[in-house]
């Protein structure tokens, strides 16, 4: 068993005044970014060769069996309908969440014509404004009012959906290693839809664990963390990307996945 992969990861250097930008050109050129970014060496070790079991509440990110019968990935009401409740159940499973809420996906597809690549730059889906504006944005008012004032997070459930993971698999970074200072807001950009958001780009720091699962099946997904509300947890914030594995075949299948966006409350 491989212990670790030698490989380049997509980060932020010094900004000079820039915000680091992300753009999706809405065509099949994939993800631009600005001056700021630049590749920089990474050791990604092999989650699976680690001793102990690596949790979602207290590194960031956590493993989960799931298990599909005639999955159709490409019928948003069978997305809607029937993976949308099995991936609440994964959800409040793995959390202790008592109320979870699903509110979008996406499809990445490594291949020529996609118009959603996967992402290869290291980022965190949200910030600390951006959190708590989504989740007003996107959860009923009535809702959201009932569960005022308790502790929420934000979790993406990521899978593939297409055999298994041969190439440009998910690295995410252990959130024990993270040095908060080390995240910088970043803009990123749809150009065919006008709208620009806000994420976390990260600096590279030496003292950060990169982790990832090699070859992921169909049967497994992973829960990141994306944000916490509650500022003494553990883990808060998980920066992730795909990234290229220098040890794929050569005739490795294209990586095609689906990443669920889910807000989880605690009672």
């Amino acid at each position: 068993m491989k212990h670790s992969v030698q490989t380049q990861l997509n980060f932020v250097g010094p900004i000079d005044g820039i915000k680091p930008q992300v753009t999706y050109s809405g065509t099949t050129k994939g993800q631009a970014y600005n001056r700021p970014y630049a590749m920089r060496d990474v050791n990604i070790n092999n989650a699976r060769a680690h001793t102990g079991n690596f949790k979602l509440h207290e590194h960031g990110f956590e493993l989960a069996k799931h298990q599909l019968q005639n999955p159709n990935f490409d019928d948003d009401a069978w997305i809607q309908e029937s993976l949308y409740p099995s991936i609440e159940s994964v959800v409040k499973k793995t959390s202790g969440a008592s109320h979870v809420f699903i509110f979008d996906h996406t499809i990445r597809r490594g291949v020529a014509n996609s118009l959603r690549k996967p992402a290869q730059h290291v980022h965190v889906d949200y910030t600390h404004n951006t959190g708590p504006e989504r989740a007003a944005q996107m959860i009923d008012a009535s809702k959201l009012a009932q569960l005022k004032g308790k502790r929420f997070i934000q979790v993406n459930f990521w899978r593939s959906v297409d055999g298994p993971v041969e190439q440009l698999p998910l690295g995410f970074l252990d959130s024990q290693s993270l040095d908060e200072d080390d995240l910088i807001p970043a803009e990123i950009a749809f150009v065919d839809t006008g709208h620009v958001g806000e994420i976390y780009a990260l600096r590279h720091n030496p003292k950060q664990r990169w982790y990832y699962y090699p070859d992921m099946q169909e049967t497994e997904a992973l829960l990141i963390k994306g944000y916490d509300t509650d500022n003494d947890a553990i883990s808060r914030f998980t920066p992730h990307s795909a990234f290229t594995d220098p040890t794929s075949k050569p005739d490795a299948a294209p990586r095609q996945s689906i990443e669920v966006r889910t807000f989880a409350f605690f009672d």
